[in-house]
């Protein structure tokens, strides 16, 4: 098989995979607001004495906006699964905390993703799962390093954004 035709393959089953739609596993709640009560959750465990998590830190954090991650805590606290408080450091900053209602919608919502994930182990086999666990950790360190690399050059020119920062500095 040409190289050509394996990066295109590539390309598609990454684009199926992105647009796999997990939704049937989620219940009462969407896959980002799981991902907003999750990263509550962790951050509760990783700092038990830290104060609550800003709507900011989740944005910044799941690669989301603030005001995105702001209407899914609006809709988190109608359901009565988060609650906002204020920071006891800086009065401007809105805090969240998980419910005990949210929790348990957590909690078993991961469980169901685990089981799911499960299956689909079971199903691959535990040699191949850990084969193509291994390698994806290799290509996310190799597509961010790529990613990395084409931010900071210009494609169209031939030439890196910095060399053309320094022709603009000479000319002046």
């Amino acid at each position: 098989m040409k190289n050509n035709d394996i990066q295109g393959q590539y390309m598609q089953i990454f684009h199926r995979i992105a647009r796999l739609r997990l939704d049937p596993l989620f219940h009462d709640i969407s896959e980002g607001e799981f991902a907003v009560l999750q990263k509550i959750y962790r951050h509760t465990e990783e700092y038990p004495d830290a104060e609550e998590i800003s709507v900011s830190e989740i944005a910044f954090s799941l690669g989301v906006t603030s005001p995105a991650i702001s209407r899914m805590v609006r809709v988190l606290e109608k359901k009565n699964y988060v609650q906002r408080l204020e920071s006891r450091r800086d009065r401007r900053h809105t805090l969240l905390r998980l419910t005990d209602e949210g929790e348990a919608v957590r909690e078993n919502t991961f469980s169901v993703l685990k089981e799911y994930f499960r299956r689909v182990s079971e199903h691959m086999g535990q040699k191949r799962m850990a084969e193509l666990s291994r390698l994806s950790e290799q290509l996310y360190a190799v597509m961010e390093e790529e990613l990395v690399r084409y931010k900071y050059s210009d494609r169209h020119s031939g030439r890196s954004r910095t060399e053309k920062h320094n022709r603009k500095q000479e000319r002046r």
